[in-house]
């Protein structure tokens, strides 16, 4: 298990997301990227976690990928566009 590090979550707000999160917040320091749309961090506690950093945004954007990776060890991406009535909406995009 990882100790110490520094990790960028990609969709870290999402429920898989989230329990990666609750899983090594203690040991590390985690940013999470996330565009908030199902946003699991509250409900889990972790919002107000001292170790969990948000930065409310999408990978798609380069700068914003750009500022998230600055001092990260190891990027972990989970991100994604989930749910089936956002596929239907939007089917190009997925």
């Amino acid at each position: 298990m990882l100790e110490g590090a520094r990790i960028l979550i990609t969709g870290g707000a999402g429920f898989i997301g989230t329990a990666l999160t609750a899983r090594l917040a203690d040991k590390n320091r985690i940013r999470i990227l996330d565009t908030l749309r199902r946003n699991a961090l509250g409900a889990a506690g972790l919002d107000t976690h001292p170790n969990v950093e948000l930065i409310k945004g999408d990978v798609q954007d380069r700068a914003c990928m750009n500022a998230a990776v600055e001092g990260m060890d190891y990027v972990i991406h989970m991100a994604s566009i989930a749910g089936v009535d956002t596929v239907l909406k939007n089917p190009v995009p997925t």
